[in-house]
């Protein structure tokens, strides 16, 4: 059967002489592998020049059931970023954005939402000049409602509440004495991209949301582990 979606390139690797194994996150499919036979002879590169992590491309394939990969026959680029693929930071950024996501999210089946929040942060990390480090931050926040583990808050927490985030139990929950960082999470996650990139934090504050966020995502994707690439972003950042 001949199938035709819209997708983001999760990762690439290259097999045999002249193969491409490509892990894609498709729209109407969500996520499958897929083989290009012969990638790198001249002929196949005309046909399939955007195959780097992070790209937004089309792709027709041929889909056969019980195999593990998908033959993958034509594609074309959907949307072509200016500075995501070519300035460092954003590479960085959108790498472990896209790491992240393939650790986490493993069904085969179509999620709209999940399909169209990678777009937007990968997307937004190309378009826009600066607090880029919060549309990271969002994203790992907003990621866990598709997970399944979205942070919970209790009953009577109101906006002025000192509060604490217990990782294991995945709840926001009035303390007396927490951390900054603890707070702005629950506004993260109350918040919509453009509110967020809104917030004012420090640099201890950055550090303590983001190893936070690791740790929960630890606490509660089987076998989840930290991207290496998160060691490169932390020396930008």
């Amino acid at each position: 059967m001949i199938r035709k979606t819209d997708a983001i390139v999760l990762a690439t690797q290259k097999f045999g002489d002249s193969s491409l194994i490509c892990t894609l996150y498709t729209k109407l499919f969500g996520r499958k592998n897929f083989l290009i036979k012969g990638y790198r002879s001249t002929k196949a590169k005309s046909r399939h020049s955007y195959f780097q992590p992070m790209s937004i491309i089309e792709v027709v394939y041929f889909q056969k059931e019980g195999r593990e990969l998908q033959l993958i026959t034509d594609s074309h680029g959907r949307h072509f970023f200016k500075r995501l693929q070519t300035d460092p930071v954003r590479i960085t950024l959108g790498i472990v954005v896209v790491d992240v996501f393939a650790r986490a999210v493993r069904e085969e089946e179509r999620n709209d939402g999940l399909f169209g929040l990678l777009m937007l942060v990968l997307v937004s990390l190309d378009e826009l000049d600066d607090k880029l480090i919060h549309v990271f931050i969002w994203y790992l926040v907003h990621l866990t409602r598709f997970l399944g583990f979205s942070p919970r808050t209790v009953s009577g927490l109101d906006a002025d509440s000192p509060v604490f985030f217990d990782l294991r139990e995945g709840v926001f929950e009035s303390a007396p004495a927490v951390r900054p960082s603890d707070k702005l999470l629950l506004q993260f996650l109350g918040s919509d991209l453009e509110q967020a990139r809104e917030f004012k934090f420090s640099q201890t504050d950055k550090r303590e949301m983001i190893a936070t966020l690791f740790q929960y995502y630890q606490c509660h994707v089987e076998g989840f582990k930290v991207p290496e690439s998160l060691r490169v972003l932390e020396e930008l950042f």
